[in-house]
């Protein structure tokens, strides 16, 4: 936390805001950007992929904060 602090001292206002965004998908994957919202209280639980098989390759890729699933992934694990 320190380090970011550091990093972007002064550097803030040049980190995007994702609101401010006309089209989302101009920004990079894996970018780090600015986001307003509200958090509340969620009665439901929320379920989300965490990780998914590669294409053509051995091992796992993350879904972690992600709205789709990476164009390398193959399939869902066996979670039987």
């Amino acid at each position: 936390r320190e380090h970011l602090k550091r990093k972007l001292r002064g550097n803030w206002d040049k980190v995007p805001l994702l609101n401010a965004v006309r089209n989302p998908e101009e920004i990079e994957a894996g970018s780090l950007v600015r986001f307003r919202c509200m958090v509340q209280n969620v009665f439901n639980r929320e379920f989300y992929i965490g990780q998914v098989q590669k294409k053509e390759a051995a091992g796992m890729l993350s879904c972690k904060f992600r709205d789709s699933l990476p164009s390398n992934a193959e399939g869902f694990p066996d979670y039987r």
